[in-house]
Parts: structure tokens; sequence; C-alpha cells
């Protein structure tokens, strides 16, 4: 059936029916295929995908760490997923998404191997997080890293207020974000806590 716009008419009856259920909004991390697709055709917006790498390395790992006690923000403008809710539905998937908490902070993800020149890497890849402090972040991370991992990897929406804690920022080329308001307005939401574990293929 390609050719015909079956996905287009796919996509814009999930926009009737999800409006009239009372969806807030439709979101996602499409391939490169539909990407342009979304955007162009079926009035999506996007926000760009940021990726930062923090090598396992004790003498350097914390230059990718800012000097931020907590992070408070008074804008009811914040998508805030609940995390542990999403976590739980990836680990009906895969058994070996790992969790990690420290006070009233969380994150979770994944061991994920690559090969990379030659050499095997393995790579703990945050599904998402929601952090109270750079200490309770601290402790987690130290958690992932005795793992024994070479990276932490985080792709994240560049919108993301737990960003302000990392350092060292990069525009993804692979993943970016898509947003379609269903039953908001377009001023609804500023920041999208989301990172790449929101994805149905993380």
């Amino acid at each position: 059936h390609q050719g015909k716009g079956v996905f287009l008419l796919i996509q814009e009856n999930a926009k009737q029916i999800l409006k009239k259920q009372g969806a807030a909004l439709i979101y996602g991390l499409p391939n490169d295929l539909s990407h342009p697709i979304f955007t162009k055709k079926l009035d999506f917006f996007s926000i760009k995908c940021m990726l930062t790498r923090i090598p396992n390395i004790p003498l350097i790992r914390d230059l990718w760490f800012k000097n931020l006690a907590s992070l408070q923000s008074s804008s009811a403008k914040v998508l805030k997923p609940n995390e542990y809710q999403v976590s739980s539905l990836k680990k009906n998937v895969n058994s070996e998404i790992i969790e990690i908490a420290h006070n009233e902070s969380y994150l979770w993800g994944k061991m994920e191997s690559r090969n990379k020149f030659g050499i095997r890497l393995t790579i703990f890849n945050i599904g998402g997080m929601q952090i109270k402090s750079k200490q309770d972040l601290s402790a987690m991370l130290t958690k992932i890293y005795s793992f024994g991992c070479h990276f932490i990897e985080i792709y994240s929406c560049k919108s993301n207020l737990n960003n302000n804690f990392f350092r060292f920022w990069q525009v993804s080329s692979t993943h970016r974000f898509i947003f379609f308001y269903l039953n908001l307005p377009e001023d609804a939401i500023i920041n999208f806590n989301l990172m790449r574990g929101v994805s149905d293929t993380f």
C-alpha cells in the first residue's frame, strides 16, 4: 500500500481519536524517513535531541557535571513523565532494564555493547531520570560506574531541565523529538523532560 497515503490517514485518524479521548499531546522520536512526513505533512513541531557521553575515567569524568546543587523550577509548563511507570513498561519487553534510586532521585537504563575500532565497549544508556540534587545524581552515577561500563550515554530533549546538570552536549544526528498538541494551547509546555527511553525502540 505504499504511495497511497495510508500512513498519513492513520496519523490523522489517530489525532482525532486521541483528541476525543482527552489526550493532551502526541510525541515521539521518528526515524529519518518518517520525520519529514510528521513535520511537513502532519504539522508536528520538532525539538532537537542532544547527546553527551561521559567516560568512566575517574580523573576527568567530573568535568561533565555542572556545580548545581539542586534544580528548582517554579514553572508549571514542564512535561515530567512518571519515570517509574515508563521503566515498568520497558521491563515488560526487556528484563535487563536497570533501575537506580537515591533519596528522592531515580534513573533507569540499559547496558549495551558496541565495537569501535576493533574494541568492544560497554555503554550504559540512560532511558530516563528525575533528579532532585547533584548529590543524588553523583551517587547514582557512581553506582553505574561500578558495573564496569566504559561510558554513560545520555540522549535528551533539548528543553529537558535535567540537561542543566551536564556539560558537553552535542546535537544528535540520529534522533529528534516531535510533538503535536491535541487538547493543549501551543504555549502550554516550555520544557519537555523527555529522554530516549520514551522511544518504542529503546
